[in-house]
C-alpha cells in the first residue's frame, strides 16, 4: 500500500524505573549508573546475529549509563522502559517537549529488531493512545524515512527517539493524515515494514 503521510502513536508513560537517553539534547534526569548493566538475553525464537547481539548490548549499556541513580529523580523527556525483558524488542517512553502542541503528553515506542540488527532497520510503532499528527496513524505507524529507505546503520534507538519527538515538536497543528481511516482498514495486522511509503517531507 503506497501512503502519502504518516507517523507515531503513543501511550501514557509509566512511572516505572527508567533508563535516560545517552543524549544531553534528549535526556537530562540523568547521571552516571553505577555499576554493570544486565543485559537481557535475545529472544530464543530467534537467531541474532553476532553483529545485532554486539550492537544491542552496547546500544543497552550505553542507556543504562546514564539511567537515573534514584527513583526519586523526575523521568527524562526520551527513556528505556525497564526491565527489559527480550533483547530484541525495547519500549521507549517519550515525553513532548516543553512548548510544543505536544507538552504535558506522554507516548511510548515499540522497538522489534530484526536478527540482522543495524543492517536492517528495526520496527518502530507507538503504542497505547495515539497522538494526532499528520505523519502519525492511528494504529501507531510511522511515515518517517529514517525508518525505511533513509536508513543507515548509523541510526541508533537513541537517535531515532530523538527524531521522532522532533517530529512531533515541530507540528503547528494536530491532524491525523488524510488517508488515515483507508490505511489503518487496508494494513491491518501487517507491520508498516511491508506498506510502500512515498516520502514528501519529514517535517510539518
Amino acid at each position: 500500500m503506497e501512503s502519502q503521510r504518516g507517523a507515531a502513536a503513543g501511550a501514557a508513560l509509566p512511572s516505572s524505573r527508567a533508563q535516560g537517553s545517552t543524549s544531553g539534547d534528549g535526556g537530562g534526569g540523568g547521571g552516571g549508573g553505577g555499576g554493570r548493566a544486565e543485559v537481557p538475553r535475545p529472544a530464543t525464537a530467534k537467531s541474532m546475529t553476532p553483529v545485532a547481539l554486539r550492537r544491542l548490548q552496547k546500544e543497552f549499556s550505553e542507556w543504562h549509563m546514564s539511567s537515573r541513580t534514584s527513583d526519586t529523580q523526575p523521568l527524562p523527556p526520551i527513556y528505556l522502559e525497564t526491565p527489559v525483558q527480550r533483547l530484541d524488542e525495547w519500549y521507549i517512553g517519550l515525553r513532548g517537549a516543553d512548548s510544543t502542541l505536544y507538552a504535558g503528553e506522554a507516548f511510548r515506542l515499540r522497538f522489534r529488531f530484526p536478527t540482522d540488527y543495524p543492517i536492517e532497520s528495526p520496527e518502530v510503532v507507538f503504542v497505547g493512545t495515539t497522538p494526532l499528527h499528520e505523519h502519525v496513524y492511528s494504529n501507531g505507524h510511522l511515515c518517517l524515512s529514517i525508518l525505511y529507505d533513509s536508513w543507515s546503520p548509523a541510526l541508533t534507538v537513541n537517535s531515532v527517539a530523538l527524531s521522532i519527538q522532533s517530529m512531533l515538536s515541530s507540528a503547528t497543528e494536530k491532524r491525523r493524515p488524510p488517508d488515515n481511516d483507508a490505511y489503518v482498514r487496508n494494513c491491518r495486522g501487517r507491520s508498516p515494514k511491508q506498506t510502500r511509503w512515498l516520502f514528501h517531507d519529514d517535517g510539518v
